[in-house]
């Protein structure tokens, strides 16, 4: 699996923002996530979730100085152009361009 840090682009597998793209803001000391997407959770109000509930893809956002307009933005263009789904043996998920 990809090691999480700040930046790191996460996709959701449980909870009301299940299979969305999100990213961390934060790495708290017991294991939990801070997660922003700049629309419906903000930079400065980020969403807590447990590692277990995302899978990491490759993509890593640089957050320094990025509005939440931005974040949104970057995140809506990689979903755009990547494919992010899980490999046939539901292991980590993969960030493929699309062949269009």
């Amino acid at each position: 699996m990809t090691e999480l840090k700040r930046g790191s682009v996460v996709f959701s597998l449980a909870g009301h923002d299940r299979g969305s793209l999100l990213t961390v803001v934060e790495i708290l000391p017991d294991g939990m996530l801070l997660l922003a997407d700049g629309k419906r959770r903000k930079l400065f109000a980020p969403k807590r979730k447990k590692a277990k509930h995302v899978k990491a893809t490759h993509a890593v956002l640089m957050l320094d100085g990025l509005s939440d307009r931005a974040l949104n933005k970057a995140l809506r263009a990689l979903r755009e152009t990547r494919v992010v789904s899980p490999n046939s043996k539901g292991g980590n998920l993969l960030v493929q361009r699309r062949c269009d």
